[in-house]
């Protein structure tokens, strides 16, 4: 059974962390791949596996540095694949093109579903305001580079930008 471990003669149940128990997001997409396949859902099932792919490129590129895949990498490559969707959305909405735009906000919508929940943006100027409050430098790179650790993955870098520029210029 799981927990319990053979030490000698007598099993005895060992504590779990919580970490153990906890999914990582790459398994939880493989999981619902499979879900999706089995309700017949191909728009979300190609979603996934492409999503998947671009995992197991991260993955691949990491091994040669003796890093393996955690959900933080998880989450750049999820964010990465969020930002090219809403860029083609803009792009084809532009274009005249609403068809393929609304293909690629279907998709957005399904990826955006693994992404934590967003920081409001009082909560990211908070977080601004006290890093620029603690900065030994008042300089866009310096601070960016405190702020950025804190909200990634949950508040748009361009937003998180304007914020610190809106700061500095107070």
């Amino acid at each position: 059974r799981r927990g319990e471990v053979l030490i000698g003669s007598s099993r005895r149940l060992l504590p779990r962390t919580v970490s153990l128990f906890k999914k990582m997001l790459k398994e939880k997409i493989s999981e619902d791949v499979k879900v999706a396949m089995k309700a017949g859902d191909t728009k979300r099932v190609s979603v996934l596996r492409f999503l998947l792919s671009a995992i197991r490129n991260a993955e691949i590129e990491l091994r040669p540095q003796g890093k393996e895949v955690t959900d933080d990498v998880v989450l750049t490559v999820l964010g990465r694949q969020v930002k090219q969707r809403r860029e083609s959305v803009e792009t084809y909405a532009k274009a005249g093109r609403q068809e393929l735009a609304a293909k690629e906000q279907t998709e957005l919508v399904i990826l955006q579903t693994y992404l934590p929940e967003p920081m409001s943006e009082d909560e990211v100027r908070g977080i601004v305001k006290k890093a620029v409050g603690e900065a030994a430098e008042r300089e866009m790179a310096s601070i960016m580079k405190a702020v950025m650790p804190l909200v990634k993955g949950k508040a748009d870098g361009a937003m998180v930008r304007r914020l610190v520029e809106e700061e500095l210029n107070v």
